[in-house]
This record gives C-alpha cells, structure tokens and sequence, in this order.
C-alpha cells in the first residue's frame, strides 16, 4: 500500500519538476531578452554621440576656414571612423553640408540596422569656400578638402 502512495506522487512530481524548468527557461529567456535591448540602447546612444562628435569636428574646421580667404593654402583633415556593437570594421557614413530654411548646417548620417540616424550642426558658413572640390559631401574615415575657391 505504502509503495502505491509514492507511485503516485511520482508522477505529480514529474510535472511539477516540468513546469518549474519551463518556467525558470522563460525567466532567463526574458533576462537574456532585455539583456539584449539594453546593449542595443546603449550602443544607439554611443553611435549617436560619435556622430555629433564628427558633426562638431567638421563645423569647427569649416569655421575656422575663414583664414583661407587669400587663396594660398587648403585645410585637409581626415573625419574619424564610427564604431557599432564593438565590430573590428568601421561603419559607412554620410557627410553632407548644406542649407535647411537659410541656415547652414553639417549633417551625418548612418544606417543601423534598417533605420537611419541622422545628426545636424548648424555652422556659419564663411563665404567663398569650396568643401571638397564644390562637392559639399563625403563620407567617414575619408579625407575632406576645404579650400578657397
């Protein structure tokens, strides 16, 4: 009789082990989840910084080309490279200077994963300046020209 008690139990046992195992496997899968989302976060805030950090290199060096205005000489500077999600090889990115509503800006842009981000600086522009051969774009980790034209 006692040995029929426990054949019983065992069964209720199974099942109450199976649920307990389903149920901790979705708790980690919901901590690995979030885990997941919040570097996701950070490494958008982190693209988004590097981005304004490139945006304000380039504004500054296109303000600062108003000593450029006898037409001797040229700025040349390399725009840094952007880094995402730790990957050894750096992201392409936009550059375009140009106009919104009459004010000058620095624009760059980056797709990450389907989405595009974009960052603006707004500039004072000096007169008479040609960024890139007349071009007013490039891309990170290239080469920009500022020179008199």
């Amino acid at each position: 009789m006692l040995a029929k008690r426990f054949r019983g139990c065992k069964g209720q046992l199974t099942i109450d082990f199976l649920l307990a195992f389903l149920y901790i496997n979705i708790l980690i899968g919901i901590l690995f989840i979030m885990h997941q989302n919040y570097a996701k976060n950070q490494n958008l805030i982190l693209l988004r910084a590097q981005e304004k950090r490139i945006a304000y290199i380039v504004a500054e060096m296109i303000t600062e080309s108003a000593a450029l205005n006898d037409g001797t000489a040229e700025i040349r500077f390399e725009v840094p490279s952007i880094r995402y999600m730790n990957k050894a090889v750096p992201m392409p990115c936009d550059i375009i200077i140009g106009q919104i509503s009459g004010q000058d800006y620095v624009k760059v842009s980056v797709n990450v994963d389907g989405m595009q981000i974009d960052e603006n600086v707004a500039i004072k522009r000096p007169t008479g300046i040609s960024i890139n051969n007349g071009t007013n774009r490039g891309k990170c980790g290239q080469m920009f020209v500022i020179s008199y034209a």
